[in-house]
């Protein structure tokens, strides 16, 4: 056989096999080689959702009612994660699992595992927790015997109003299942509310399971601002409570001294009041006054009511109202009130001016015919009117003529409960007792008795009573009408006041010696009365003394001199610096005994 050598086999790239001729030139067929086998790439792993959660461990309350939230959390930007929940212990019966909220978690979103205790406690546990499309977490949870109530709160934030005395409520809940709640109360140390609010604390001393109780906080008279505080138990969770106290807008109010009845004056009014007491504990009241506008009372009256811009809580003010004319109001209904105040209504009357009354003293006048003058003095009585101009009037009267006003210090105004006098000065003729008019402008009319005639023993005459009328060469003489009372003077001073028939010069000596005092010839030297001048009247001497008695004796006339010693001015010559005399009513007789003594004195004068 023989051998042929072809050239090289080479395969395309196409797959084609490529010959070339034998040496001996023969043709080689050309065979097409087998095409390599196709292998195709498995598919990519599905992508799955890294989770996460939050917190990394929980602790449940058994029988606390109270459920406890894990949150999870889809890292991934792609993947949607389904139908995630945690694998709880077989155990674990009691334990409810909602999961409802992770049935779908979005990339790159969280949802919530919420876990409610049953009756029973459990050991820390590690659970897994997984869903579709996502990878596997975990975190470590337990149930926990109950030992603190939980608390919920109905009624907060609470509003109250200041001074109000109207308590507001918060309703506290026991939301354990089985844990009763002890000694549940807001705690207010160091809140403002602290001395604000009275906290009545008693119907949550003791709170079963499921029941509620009621902290009532009663407001004091301080405004607060919405204050936060908490409120537990000795076995319970907190919970926040808060409690505002607002001050009132109203203060309210409240009027005495109605009806006010007022009295008119021809003059200067005499002024009423009301107090007005503002009865808030908490707001002070501004700018109270009545409102006499609608009552017609505006131009009858004038109103101060600067006392009641301002009055604090519990305290009182006074509206003033004096009358501005001279007539009457009849009772009115006013309203009074404040800017911030309640109503308060109250009543004004006013009366009509009312004539001053008048008196006179004495109300019988005794002059002497071509004698010295006397006086009358008239006092207005009246408590409100003022009186001018009054005069008496003679006209008509048998004293025109024989009788002249000679000085009158009634012509001018005369105030309420004040005195003046006019003077009168007689002629030659007599004229019996005659009623004469006396009045002035606003006042009533009274009447004053004078008469012209000669003195006789006990005449009322210049402030004293006639013992000795004149005539036949003697003086006329007075005494005072009533009995004084007083020592002699210093037992150890002698005065040489010691004349038995001359009582003025003794007086003069013993007020010299012993000055100006309450003694009895010091008072007697100090008299005015009718008019006289000091050092006129005086001290009786012992022979003075005595005959003033006689002559009151033998006249049948008694001046009430009852007493059984009198002073007489004569010092006794027996032991001067302690002893002077007195007249012994019971004997008629003088006598020496201590210048200390108190006793009965008259004192004289002539005229």
């Amino acid at each position: 056989m023989h051998a042929h050598f072809c050239g090289a086999i080479a395969i395309a790239a196409t797959g084609m096999l490529l010959l070339t001729a034998c040496d001996d030139g023969t043709q080689v067929v050309p065979v097409t080689a087998p095409a390599p086998p196709v292998v195709t790439a498995p598919p990519p792993p599905a992508a799955t959702a890294a989770l996460s959660v939050s917190p990394a461990s929980i602790e449940l309350q058994a029988l606390s009612g109270t459920p406890v939230a894990l949150t999870v959390i889809n890292f991934s930007k792609v993947t949607t994660a389904t139908a995630i929940s945690a694998t709880l212990p077989a155990g674990w019966t009691d334990v409810i699992q909602n999961s409802d909220a992770c049935a779908t978690l979005a990339p790159q979103t969280s949802c919530t595992l919420t876990f409610n205790p049953g009756a029973s406690s459990h050991p820390s546990t590690t659970i897994v927790i997984t869903g579709q499309s996502a990878e596997s977490t975990s975190a470590t949870i337990q149930v926990s015997q109950l030992n603190t109530a939980n608390l919920s709160l109905a009624g907060a934030p609470l509003s109250l109003v200041a001074g109000s005395g109207t308590a507001g409520v918060i309703t506290v809940t026991n939301n354990s299942l089985a844990l009763i709640a002890t000694d549940i109360a807001a705690d207010l140390s160091g809140t403002a509310l602290q001395n604000a609010v009275i906290q009545d604390a008693s119907s949550c001393v003791v709170v079963m399971p499921g029941a509620s109780c009621s902290l009532s906080f009663t407001p004091r008279n301080t405004a607060v601002t919405l204050t936060n505080f908490p409120i537990h138990g000795d076995n319970t969770g907190q919970a926040g409570g808060a409690v505002e106290v607002t001050l009132p807008t109203s203060a309210p109010i409240s009027v005495a001294g109605s009806p006010l009845i007022l009295m008119a004056s021809f003059s200067t009014a005499a002024s009423g009041s009301l107090t007005v007491t503002n009865n808030s504990t908490a707001l002070a009241a501004s700018n109270i006054s009545a409102d006499l506008s609608g009552a017609g009372l505006a131009a009858a009256l004038s109103q101060d009511s600067s006392d009641c811009v301002s009055v604090a809580p519990g305290a009182s003010c006074t509206l003033t109202f004096t009358p501005i004319t001279s007539s009457a109001a009849t009772a009115t209904a006013i309203v009074v009130q404040g800017t911030n105040t309640s109503q308060a209504g109250a009543s004004i009357a006013i009366n009509a001016a009312q004539l001053a009354t008048l008196s006179v003293s004495p109300t019988s006048l005794l002059l002497t015919p071509g004698g010295t003058s006397d006086f009358i003095t008239i006092s207005n009585t009246s408590a409100t009117t003022s009186v001018s101009d009054i005069e008496v009037d003679l006209t008509g009267t048998a004293l025109a003529g024989n009788v002249t006003v000679s000085a009158n210090t009634c012509a001018g105004t005369v105030p309420p409960a004040s005195s003046c006098v006019i003077t009168f000065s007689p002629g030659s003729n007599t004229v019996a007792t005659t009623s004469v008019p006396v009045a002035g402008v606003h006042s009533q009319t009274v009447t004053a008795n004078i008469t012209i005639r000669t003195l006789m023993v006990g005449d009322s005459y210049a402030g004293g009573i006639v013992y000795q009328a004149p005539g036949n060469g003697v003086p006329g003489m007075l005494v005072n009408p009533t009995d004084l009372f007083g020592s002699w003077g210093d037992q150890s001073v002698t005065t040489n006041a010691q004349s038995e028939t001359d009582g003025l010069a003794n007086t003069a000596t013993i007020v010299a010696v012993l000055g100006v005092n309450t003694y009895a010839a010091s008072t007697c030297y100090s008299m005015t009365d009718g008019n006289a001048s000091a050092g006129t009247w005086y001290l009786p001497a012992d022979d003075e003394l005595t005959a003033v008695f006689q002559l009151i004796d033998s006249n049948a006339f008694d001046p009430m001199m009852n007493q059984n010693f009198y002073w007489t001015s004569t010092e006794s010559s027996l032991n001067p610096p302690l002893l002077a005399n007195v007249f012994v009513h019971t004997y008629s007789v003088t006598s020496a005994i201590g210048k200390s003594n108190y006793e009965a004195f008259r004192c004289i004068r002539a005229f």
